[in-house]
């Protein structure tokens, strides 16, 4: 009804730069993502850039029941990581970055709980539209590739997922998994459509390489906007084997 409590409602939240939509749990982007972990049969998630373990969390609230596989390398989050885990039998957790090759490296530690934290030095951009993402610190990494870490992982050989969210360094996370390709059936990136960090590949770029990679992007989230010109800077993005 017209000018009713919920015309009231959407009022104020539009005056604060929030929509009120009817949440379809059918139609998320989560909900779709389970369907196919279903339809695929996975049965080992591989979390790069896992954080305090909420991607996996996510996954265990939408219904996946297989092995998790989650790498984190800031220790303050690996902390969390490890605790939020340790009641599943079936999630294990390491503490590393993931790249090309093996060694060390600095990682930027971002003043958003770490959410922006990255390899890569942040772009102007991205300070500007969320200066609490700057970076307060820095550490030293080690960093592992995914073909060495995943060669003795159970499972079937053809029955994995790729998650990569590490702030524009997923071409490199790829550049060191490419046995572990070949075992996947899907694969979930960050696809920055703008430079949010130095040097980064962006969404054009990384659609390419994974179709080189025999992989069809078949699902699209919208993430990170700039709160002040509404421009959408990054989304999720996830690919099946074609």
């Amino acid at each position: 009804m017209a000018g009713g409590p919920k015309a009231s409602i959407k009022k104020a939240l539009r005056s604060v730069g929030f929509e009120l939509q009817r949440f379809d749990p059918e139609g998320s982007f989560a909900k779709r993502r389970q369907r196919l972990l279903e339809s695929e049969q996975v049965d080992l998630v591989i979390d790069v850039g896992a954080h305090a373990g909420e991607y996996a969390g996510s996954l265990r609230h939408g219904g996946y029941g297989g092995r998790i596989l989650s790498f984190e390398p800031q220790a303050e989050m690996f902390g969390r990581l490890r605790e939020a885990s340790n009641a599943d039998p079936l999630w294990d957790c390491r503490n590393s970055a993931v790249g090309a090759s093996p060694g060390t490296t600095t990682l930027h530690v971002s003043g958003n709980e770490g959410f922006s934290s990255s390899i890569r030095p942040m772009a102007t951009i991205h300070e500007e539209a969320a200066p609490e993402s700057s970076y307060v610190g820095s550490e030293k990494v080690d960093i592992v590739t995914l073909d060495e870490e995943i060669a003795e992982a159970a499972g079937r050989p053809d029955r994995l997922m790729l998650k990569a969210d590490t702030q524009g360094h997923e071409p490199e996370v790829l550049a060191g998994a490419r046995t572990t390709l070949g075992r996947c059936r899907l694969v979930e990136l960050e696809l920055a459509l703008v430079e949010l960090y130095k040097g980064q590949a962006l969404f054009a770029e990384l659609v390419a390489q994974m179709l080189d990679h025999g992989f069809l992007l078949a699902d699209v989230e919208p993430g990170f906007q700039d709160p002040r010109t509404s421009q959408l800077l990054q989304v999720d993005g996830l690919f099946v084997r074609s």
